[in-house]
């Protein structure tokens, strides 16, 4: 078969090959637990793997999980011990109410389908850390309809191609079609309510007075939020307890590196041409709060931005062209986003507006967000400070919440779905793993295609017949307007093509997505075309310009 035919099956195994793998993988995943190469996993490193799989999981199996894992009573997990936990049931075998719960383990924010970004995320969870292109490989071999994303539909045919084989429940008798049902998006709600709560006592009162409402309620996000404190204060231990304990740790997951002996950011520092200046900016116009700084060198400025310092040290500052928002920067919250412009056009400070980040769940396809008051984005002013630096001033909380919020809290999660018990967590612990694996056998395909003379090749259909594939005679208009919307993606392949290039691409790819994106990726060789986000100025939408980055390919 041609590798580079199909896009399907590729990404299989054949059953009977199933067995021994299914020993090789087990020992791949013990040996990704085993952190200090002992030959044993020990207690806290079996905990810190099984707490991968966070909220998904059923804390009570998990609990009941971890005392019954040390059969010996070593404290530690040997091989033949990781086997009997991880080995039960049909390991390669899938109902579809498992799949559901697979695939909502990835689908992070309950929308109906799985990002690039998710499917990251829980790779990275579980230890496959894939870099871009990597990346790149994965979502394309999934994606079939072209929006880039994953359903469940996807999800299943993903399965299969990994060697997983899909079967009935024992209560289905409809032939084994998949019967999932993913809500639709919702607006996406705060981590937590905010409802108000009757008070039990005077005394009560008194502790929590920081929470209570001047109606006399208590205010139950707030509440939450200082318990969410005051249990991560707790698993911090006595060696942090000057420390600051608002901070966005999870204690139960595992920090890799020196993450273990980390808890906090200390400063952030700028090199500025005039200190003077820089500082009488940072001061009367983003309201900073000087601090006293040593005295190691002639020139320089200390503040506080509230949970950080800020430091100014003179020297030949390095800052972006001004072009477009995809800009490093310094993030400023603020609790009244809509007084930002007001203060600065008083203090005659020019402003930009991003439009393009989400407060969290956006519908499928739907790309990049076009309107400066969308009630779906967050509100994002950009400036400069005298030497170029850009600055964030926004209402980034509700983003904060959502990225740190409870699964569970989400709408459409767990909607007659059960937890993960511990032959999921097996089984996705495989899944995990085989994607990872076949994601850089895929990329590394890629390179050596990329290596060959097709590489830059103009011509899709010529591209097409190499990789196997049959033109087509009429485009999927379908799947084209997919890859449209596409194109106002930041750094989507399809932002290398026009309407007229993706039209050639999928015809050449036979109507295959993935085959289309193979096309455009050896097409477009080591030169990747980038257009960032629009943004708002004066009121009027500012279209920005591509730009292209080269690609350093290593060997």
């Amino acid at each position: 078969m041609d590798l580079w035919s199909g896009r399907g099956g590729e990404w299989g195994t054949t059953e009977a090959k199933m067995a021994a793998i299914h020993a090789d993988e087990l020992r791949e995943l013990f040996d990704m637990m085993d952190k200090d190469k002992s030959g044993e996993i020990s207690f806290a490193e079996f905990k810190a793997a099984m707490h991968a799989f966070g909220q998904v999981m059923d804390p009570e199996v998990l609990k009941e999980l971890i005392q019954k894992a040390d059969n010996g009573g070593d404290g530690s997990i040997d091989f033949n011990e990781f086997s009997g936990i991880m080995s039960h049931g049909s390991a390669n075998k899938i109902t579809r109410s498992e799949l559901l719960k697979f695939f909502q383990a990835f689908d992070l924010d309950c929308s109906g389908y799985i990002t690039t970004a998710e499917f990251r995320h829980l790779l990275g969870t579980l230890g496959h850390d894939l870099n871009d292109d990597q990346m790149d490989e994965l979502s394309k071999s999934i994606d079939v309809d072209g929006s880039g994303q994953c359903d469940v539909e996807e999800f299943g045919e993903l399965l299969k191609g990994l060697g997983f084989e899909i079967v009935d429940d024992e209560d289905d008798d409809d032939g084994g079609a998949f019967d999932v049902t993913i809500p639709p998006p919702k607006n996406v709600p705060s981590a937590v309510s905010s409802g108000p709560l009757p008070i039990i006592s005077t005394e009560f009162a008194d502790i929590i007075k920081p929470v209570i409402t001047k109606e006399g309620f208590v205010n139950e996000a707030e509440l939450r939020r200082a318990m969410e404190l005051l249990s991560i204060e707790k698993s911090l231990g006595t060696t942090d307890a000057d420390a600051n304990k608002s901070l966005h740790w999870d204690p139960n997951r595992e920090k890799r590196g020196i993450g273990e002996v980390l808890y906090k950011a200390n400063h952030i520092a700028l090199i500025v041409s005039d200190v003077g200046r820089s500082a009488a900016f940072y001061s009367d116009i983003i309201g900073l709060q000087q601090i006293r700084r040593p005295d190691f060198d002639r020139h320089g400025a200390w503040f506080t931005m509230g949970n950080l310092e800020l430091h100014l040290i003179k020297g030949i500052p390095v800052v972006h062209s001004g072009d477009d928002l995809i800009v490093g920067h310094i993030s400023l919250e603020t609790h009244n986003i809509d007084r930002v412009p007001a203060i600065l056009e008083a203090k005659g400070v020019p402003y930009r507006q991003n439009v393009s980040v989400p407060k969290g769940v956006m519908a499928k396809g739907s790309g990049t967000n076009d309107s400066s008051d969308s009630g779906a984005i967050v509100k994002q002013y950009f400036l400069r400070d005298p030497d170029g630096y850009y600055l964030e001033i926004c209402n980034c909380d509700v983003l904060t919440q959502y990225c740190l919020g409870k699964k569970d809290s989400l709408a459409g999660y767990n909607e007659g779905v059960k937890p993960l018990n511990i032959q999921d967590a097996s089984v996705l612990s495989l899944i995990g793993l085989r994607l990872s694996k076949n994601a850089r056998v895929h990329a590394l395909r890629l390179k050596q295609i990329m290596d060959s003379e097709l590489k830059g090749c103009p011509d899709y259909e010529k591209i097409g017949k190499a990789l196997g594939h049959t033109p087509a005679k009429q485009v999927d208009v379908g799947k084209l307007k997919n890859l449209m919307v596409r194109r106002s993606v930041y750094g989507d392949i399809c932002q290398n093509e026009d309407e007229t290039g993706l039209t050639k691409a999928l015809l050449a790819a036979g109507n295959s997505v993935p085959g289309a994106v193979d096309i455009m990726t050896i097409k477009a060789g080591d030169e990747h075309i980038f257009k960032p986000p629009a943004f708002f100025e004066n009121g009027a939408k500012v279209d920005t310009k591509t730009f292209a980055v080269k690609k350093k390919r290593k060997s």
